[in-house]
Parts: structure tokens; C-alpha cells; sequence
């Protein structure tokens, strides 16, 4: 288990690696190539698309779970079932996308409803509808990802899918600086995402069971798994209002330039977002195994030592961000993006109770019982972008990491509540180890036991 564990964080360290660097860059290139109005618009266009397209639609993650379930029992036949069946609903799902996304796009004033004025109106539609065929492919990524996590290479998909955005941002990157504008940038993230799923489909074969088509694809299959994928499309829904509708609310209210500066800010204290997440990645299919073989024991202990390890990371992080945020930020942005003190600690804040939720709600996720959780942050996070557009009028930008604290406390509760119950834990016995055993203390214990052994007051 150990070894599995490390094999796909260290996969996911890599990837949130490589993210970080596209982060990172991408800031002071798109600035320098397109300046601050034209990146503004373009983070508010591709705001909803970027986050649903790496959110997913849930169909990969549940039927990864059910197809794990049956790899483990030895019943591949029962896998390839899944398998084809849940391709069906993603192909269906991605149809209905399009279907309803394109005629909304080209008729409707969504672009004018987003004060976009430097682009064309009609680049501006077109980058839209491109992105959205863009959503559609890495909808089928994600459902290779969860036949690929499913045989235990889940620490092989996460490598394919960090190098197919690295080979989109590089290659995008690349049309911009030769001069090119929002629609060819747009044009080749949905090429580089084309050829990326395509090299997934022959991969697919080193597997041997799953196999595309529809031959195996059962009904009773697809309406199993239909309630748990519809309601995980919460976590995407919610994943759009908190980030990248907060996006949209900042540039409806403050304007592009305060877009810039906010996803800025994001862009800095989301490594410790991205970084939390190698964490319960790792540990997701070993919930699922655990669980679905009733070790109770062992599932108590992952999700301690996971939430342990999660709060101590987000908390040093923050830390470590606030007192050389500015520093990181002058260098990063050439001194273009000024922040005060107050909107970065609320920023920073945020993470920590966001990164504790997260975590805890991969023991639901695990075996498919996600579908209050997802409810119940939907809901949230809608009502915290309402309450941002209020506060955002009344106190400005800080307005907005005030309401996704708040969101994500109510949701730690929830989720924890639901976890203790999952897991037949306590809170007592559960905080007990949390704040107690941490690293640090048994640090000191074995230390101690070392200078008591050489005689060393």
C-alpha cells in the first residue's frame, strides 16, 4: 500500500510541479504579449470552461470507483461493463453539452453580460465554442484516467494528463508570442487535448480489458451509476462558482484589471490548493480498497494521518506565503500587481479550511456516497458567489475570500460529520490524534529516547 501511495504522490507532486511552473509563467507572458485588458478578458471567457474541464463531469471518477470494486474482485468481465457504459453516458453528456452550450453562445449577450470590449465580439464567441468542443475531449480523459486508477496505474494517467496541459500551455504559449490572438490560442489547447486522448485510447490497450465501444454497455449499469454522477457534478458546479465564477463576479464589478489582480493573488495561494491535493489523490484508491473490504482500521487510519498531514501543510504554507508574498510577487509580476496585507491573509486563510474539506471528502467519494456533500457545496458555494457580488460592492475584493471562508466552514462540519459516520469514528478520538500525534511530538519522543540512550541531558 505504502508503495502504491508514493507512486502516485509522487506522480502528483510532479504534475502540480509542472502546473505551477504553467502558473507561474503564464502570468507575466500572457502580460507581456496580450497586456492587461486582453489576459483579463481572456481569463474571463475561459474561466467556466478551464475549471469544468479539469473538475470533470463525475461520470470517470464514479465509474472509476465501481470499476476498481470489480478489478479488485478479479471480474474484469463486470469492469469492461462499466467501462463501456459509462463511455456511453460521456459521450451523451458531451453531445447535450454542445447541443445546448453553442446556441446560448452565438445568440445569446453572455459576452457583453462579461464586459468584454478588447476582443471582438465574434473571436470572443468562437474562443467560447472552441473551448467548450475543448471541455467535451477532456471529458474522455477523465473517464481513461478512471479505468487507468482503476488497474492500480492511476500514478501512470496522472503522468499522460500533466504532459498533454504542459504540451497545451507550451504550444499555446508559443502561437501567442508569434502573434496570435484569443481564438488560435483557444484552437490549440483543443488540438494538443485531441491528440492527447487519442494517445489515451492506444495506452488504454497496455490495460487489456477495456476496450471502447458499446457491445458491453448495460442500462441497469448506467442508471447504477446515474445519481452518483449526476450529483457529482456538484463538485464542478461548485469548483466554477467558487473559483472561476468568483472570476466573473470580480470582472462584472471591479473590471478586468481587478480580474488580473485576483487571479494573481489565486494563482500564488492556490499552491497550496494544488499541492494539498497530491495528498488525497494518493490516498483515494486505498479509501476505496480499504472500504470496500470492510478494514475499517485502516481506512480510520489514512483518513487521520491524511488530515493531519493536510492541516500541518496548508497551515506552514500560509505561513510562508505571508511574510514573502509580496516578495514573490514583485519578482513574478515585475512589481505590476500590488496587494495589500489584508486581502492576502484572507486569501490564505481560505485555503486552509477549503484543503481540510477536500480531503475528508474522499472517504465519500471513494465508494460513491458523495451525493449530500456534493449537494450541500453546490449550494454553498453558489450562495458565497451571491454573497461576494454584495460584499464586493460594500468592501471590495476582500469581500470575496470572506464569503468562501465562511462557505467552507459550514462544509468542513458537514463533511467531517458525514466522515466520522463513514468510518465508525469519533470526534474526540479523531482530534485527539490530529492535534496531538502530531509529527513534531513523536519527532521529540524518538529524540528524547536517543539522548536518554547516550546519556545526554
Amino acid at each position: 500500500m505504502v508503495k502504491r501511495i508514493l507512486s502516485v504522490l509522487g506522480a502528483n507532486v510532479l504534475g502540480q510541479i509542472l502546473n505551477l511552473v504553467i502558473q507561474v509563467v503564464s502570468v507575466p507572458l500572457f502580460l507581456f504579449f496580450w497586456g492587461t485588458e486582453v489576459y483579463g478578458e481572456w481569463l474571463l471567457i475561459s474561466a467556466i470552461p478551464s475549471y469544468i474541464a479539469i473538475s470533470g463531469t463525475g461520470i470517470g471518477f464514479v465509474a472509476g470507483n465501481t470499476m476498481h470494486r470489480h478489478i479488485a474482485a478479479e471480474n474484469t468481465d463486470q469492469a469492461l461493463v462499466a467501462f463501456q457504459s459509462a463511455w456511453v453516458l460521456t459521450i451523451a453528456l458531451s453531445i447535450l453539452m454542445i447541443i445546448l452550450a453553442i446556441p446560448i453562445i452565438v445568440y445569446s449577450p453572455i459576452i457583453k453580460m462579461m464586459n468584454v470590449i478588447n476582443i471582438p465580439g465574434f473571436d470572443a464567441k468562437m474562443t467560447l465554442a472552441i473551448l467548450v468542443l475543448y471541455i467535451a475531449f477532456s471529458f474522455q480523459s477523465e473517464l481513461f484516467s478512471g479505468a487507468f486508477r482503476a488497474s492500480g496505474k492511476l500514478a501512470r494517467s496522472t503522468t499522460i494528463l500533466t504532459i498533454i496541459r504542459f504540451l497545451e500551455f507550451a504550444c499555446a504559449i508559443t502561437v501567442v508570442a508569434l502573434g496570435f490572438k484569443v481564438v488560435a490560442a483557444a484552437s490549440t489547447y483543443l488540438l494538443i487535448r485531441v491528440c492527447g486522448v487519442i494517445f489515451m485510447i492506444f495506452d488504454l490497450k497496455r490495460l487489456n480489458w477495456p476496450k471502447l465501444g458499446t457491445k458491453y454497455a448495460q442500462k441497469s449499469a448506467i442508471r447504477f451509476d446515474l445519481i452518483p454522477t449526476l450529483s457529482f457534478l456538484g463538485f464542478p458546479f461548485g469548483h466554477a462558482c467558487v473559483f472561476q465564477g468568483m472570476t466573473t463576479v470580480v470582472g462584472i464589478s471591479l473590471g478586468p484589471t481587478a480580474v488580473v489582480l485576483f487571479s494573481t493573488v489565486r494563482t500564488l495561494t492556490g499552491f497550496i490548493r494544488q499541492f494539498s491535493s497530491t495528498i488525497y489523490y494518493a490516498i483515494w484508491p486505498e479509501f476505496s480498497l480499504a472500504l470496500g473490504s470492510g478494514q475499517w482500521k485502516i481506512a480510520r487510519n489514512l483518513h487521520r494521518n491524511s488530515f493531519q498531514l493536510t492541516f500541518v501543510f496548508a497551515l506552514i504554507s500560509s505561513i510562508s506565503i505571508f511574510f514573502f508574498g509580496d516578495w514573490i510577487l514583485d519578482i513574478w509580476t515585475g512589481g505590476t500587481v500590488k496587494i495589500d496585507n489584508t486581502f492576502l491573509s484572507l486569501m490564505l486563510a481560505s485555503t486552509i479550511p477549503n484543503t481540510l474539506w477536500m480531503m475528508s471528502s474522499y472517504v465519500s467519494i471513494s465508494i460513491n456516497r458523495h451525493t449530500k456533500i456534493a449537494i450541500v457545496y453546490s449550494l454553498l458555494a453558489l450562495s458565497s458567489m451571491i454573497l461576494a457580488f454584495f460584499l464586493l460592492q460594500i468592501i471590495g475584493i476582500v469581500g470575496v475570500p470572506i464569503s468562501v471562508i465562511i462557505a467552507d466552514i459550514v462544509l468542513l462540519s458537514f463533511v467531517l460529520k458525514t466522515s466520522m459516520k463513514i468510518l465508525g469514528d469519533t470526534f474526540k478520538d479523531f482530534f485527539t490524534y490530529v492535534l496531538l500525534n502530531i509529527p513534531l511530538k513523536r519527532f521529540y519522543k524518538i529524540n528524547t529516547k536517543l539522548l536518554r540512550k547516550h546519556h545526554i541531558p
